[in-house]
Order: structure tokens, then sequence, then C-alpha cells
């Protein structure tokens, strides 16, 4: 079956990477709503699968970015209508906050190359049970949530608690970024204005780059969970 997947993309330098090459292998159309240019919300008629990434905004700064709210509704709507949802770092916090869960800064950012660990719960998804007990990802973000009533911890790591979450078997939040492959990481340092000082749980930009071939490995994964995921629809 030939999918509609739509994207919500909010910032230029990080789109869906790996999600287009897998859409394009398997004959899926992929379109975008990117916020910094059009803030137009589209029907959710028009796609089966909502996927919605990362950016370097809050969720709460909704003042600042009116689209936010807007953007909000629509992941409530597609969850109230049984659609597959995919969240990816912002999208991730934007899904957690919309079953209920509030965003708040982390102790400290986590940005760089650090190890994920599954918990027990991946063996009740049959989308998620190949994955290896732990994992060395990529991530960039410097808020967290607690994780949202009705949802199931899949996997945490040493600086969040929440790295992946269910929600039953139409919605996921991946707090990580398992999507991004060594093009996509390396235009993110490029492009982002965001200076990056190296802490407990921070690489400075040599070490992201020395260690770029790992992302192989998680876009493998991430393109089997896609297969698992959304195949069956």
């Amino acid at each position: 079956m030939k999918l509609n997947i739509h994207c919500y993309q909010h910032t230029k330098y990080e789109g869906p990477s790996i999600i287009q090459k897998w859409a394009d292998l398997n004959g899926h159309n992929l379109n975008k709503t990117n916020f910094r240019i059009n803030d137009s919300i589209p029907n959710t008629d028009l796609f089966d699968v909502l996927i919605v990434l990362g950016g370097p905004m809050s969720i709460n700064d909704e003042s600042k970015y009116p689209w936010l709210k807007n953007e909000k509704k629509s992941i409530d709507r597609c969850l109230n209508e049984g659609k597959k949802v995919i969240g990816i770092c912002l999208g991730a916090q934007l899904l957690a906050n919309v079953l209920g869960s509030e965003i708040y800064r982390c102790e400290t950012p986590e940005i760089g190359w650090h190890k994920i660990y599954f918990s027990e719960n991946k063996q009740n998804y049959e989308f998620l049970n190949f994955f290896p007990q732990d994992l060395i990802t990529f991530h960039w973000h410097s808020e967290t949530f607690d994780l949202p009533k009705s949802c199931s911890q899949i996997a945490y790591s040493d600086a969040c608690e929440n790295q992946i979450f269910t929600y039953g078997d139409i919605a996921i939040g991946f707090q990580c970024h398992l999507e991004q492959n060594e093009y996509s990481i390396g235009r993110m340092l490029e492009k982002s204005a965001l200076t990056i000082q190296k802490d407990k749980y921070v690489n400075s930009n040599e070490e992201i780059l020395a260690n770029i071939h790992l992302a192989n490995q998680s876009n493998k994964l991430f393109f089997d969970f896609l297969d698992k995921f959304l195949t069956e629809l």
C-alpha cells in the first residue's frame, strides 16, 4: 500500500534525512510543512502518517512561534483519528506535551554521541523488539519531560530518563536522532546557530565529527523500525 506521509519541519537544516530515502525506496509519498516558511496546517485527511521532526526552539515558545499551538492541535487530532504519529527530538516533546506532560530544561544538555539503554518494554512491540540492549546514537536537546500517562518507556540514557516512549501502537517519540545520517549531522553542525560548550553530556564539534560513522547503525535500525511500524498500514 502506498502511504501518504507528512512531515512537520521546524528548521531548514533539520529535515527528514533517511526517512525521505526510506519513503522513496518503498514508493511512498512524503510531503512537508516547513513552519519557518509556511505555517499553514494541512488537513489531516490528506495523509496517513504524521512525522514531527526536531528543531532548536522550545515547545513552550508559543508567543514567539504562534504556529506551535496549531501544530499541537494537529498532533492531537491525528492521535484521535488513530493515525500513526512519530515524534523526533522536538517532535517527541510535542507528542509528550499533547499527551499531558510538561516540557522543562534538562539538568545538562545532551549533544553528541551517547548511549541509550532499552527497557524490557521493547519486547512488547514487534516494531521495537529487534533493537539491541544498548546503542550509541546521536542527540541534540536541552529540554526533557516526564513520561506521559498511558505511555511505555522504551529507552533511557544517563542524561535523560525518557529517550524513546510509545503510546499504544499508534505513536512513538524518539528524543534521540536515529534518523539523521552523516551528511545531515554535518549540516546541523554547520548551519545551527547554537554554540556548543563542552559539558558532561556535550561533545565538541570535533568529537561529533570523529564519531559520525556511528550514524550508520542507527540509520539501519531506524529503517527496520519504519518497515515494521508503517508497512502494516
